[in-house]
């Protein structure tokens, strides 16, 4: 990871936050020349204007609009309930406060080829420096749930092909997402690879793989990057980050580390508050991923669509 001078440090310690996006003299490197560099980096997951001007403090040369974290701020769960114009407000806060190269969840496009279409475009617009899509079929789920489905693969590479055609020529970055190892078995999310690099995808990501053998053979699966997603408490076994370089993964995303930290905090405060308590040194731990999903109402829609919805429909993990 490329820090920031002790010098940029201290002069955005010492700014007050709605300040800290004035330093014309930091540059930050571009995702196509950082992944040119071939080294291994982090890219925290971010969701609202705070935690975008923590993670560029931090030091960090990328971030990830994580689409758990937005759907949680808007008290849903990730289950596709958000909006394309809910997610291209977000990506303008995150780049007014940040100015980095920023990764976006575009979910499965928001709809059919015209919906990610139009999709593309907004998020280009509003400062997206690579979308992600994902070959799921309606209802989506977030990849560390059960009961996800996808679509053929013929269905995700027209999906890949619409946003190629339909971004700028040196513009967004494309990653392909593949949801298949649990509804059809790992070789057949390695083989949707084949098929997604071949249509031109610039990244790769097998979600929620549940080895360590398997993020092996995923990481030098083909010639092009390949990301990582790291969920504590979810279904990939959470390696450190020098592992995941070895393994051949070009970066890792850490969607959820932020909102759980906040959460967990939150919750103690207002606990510590509403027993009388008003010191300003509450704090608490993070949140586990299971009573984040909580918090955020994954059990009150896996109840709606138990009765509104196919019988096979999932339950918590």
């Amino acid at each position: 990871m490329v820090r920031q001078s002790t010098e940029q440090e201290a002069h955005i310690t010492e700014q007050s936050p709605q300040n800290v996006t004035e330093l014309p003299s930091y540059r930050p490197v571009s995702l196509r020349d950082r992944l040119a560099r071939g080294t291994f980096f982090d890219v925290p997951g971010v969701y609202d204007g705070i935690t975008a001007l923590a993670a560029r403090q931090a030091g960090f040369d990328a971030l990830y609009l994580t689409g758990y974290g937005l759907h949680a701020t808007l008290g849903l769960p990730d289950m596709g309930l958000a909006t394309q114009s809910e997610f291209v407000d977000r990506i303008s806060i995150i780049q007014r406060c940040a100015r980095l190269p920023l990764i976006v969840d575009a979910d499965s496009g928001f709809g059919n080829l015209g919906n990610l279409r139009r999709a593309v475009m907004d998020y280009e617009r509003a400062g997206a420096h690579a979308m992600q899509i994902d070959d799921q079929e309606a209802p989506r789920r977030c990849g560390h749930t059960d009961g996800k489905r996808v679509v053929p693969i013929a269905e995700m590479v027209q999906r890949i092909r619409v946003a190629i055609d339909h971004r700028n020529s040196d513009g967004m970055l494309i990653i392909a997402r593949t949801d298949a190892i649990a509804p059809e078995g790992f070789d057949a999310a390695l083989k949707r690879c084949d098929a997604y690099a071949a249509a031109g995808a610039d990244i790769l990501f097998v979600d929620a793989p549940e080895t360590e053998a398997q993020l092996v053979r995923i990481g030098r699966h083909t010639g092009i990057p390949m990301m990582v997603n790291v969920v504590p408490g979810g279904k990939t076994p959470v390696l450190p980050n020098k592992m995941l370089a070895e393994m051949g993964f070009a970066f890792a995303i850490y969607p959820s580390i932020a909102w759980l930290a906040s959460a967990g905090a939150i919750q103690a405060v207002f606990a510590g508050l509403r027993s009388g308590d008003v010191s300003a040194s509450l704090s608490g731990p993070p949140l586990t991923a299971n009573a984040g999903h909580a918090l955020a109402g994954f059990p009150e829609m896996w109840a709606f669509e138990k009765r509104y919805g196919p019988q096979d429909e999932p339950g918590p993990q």
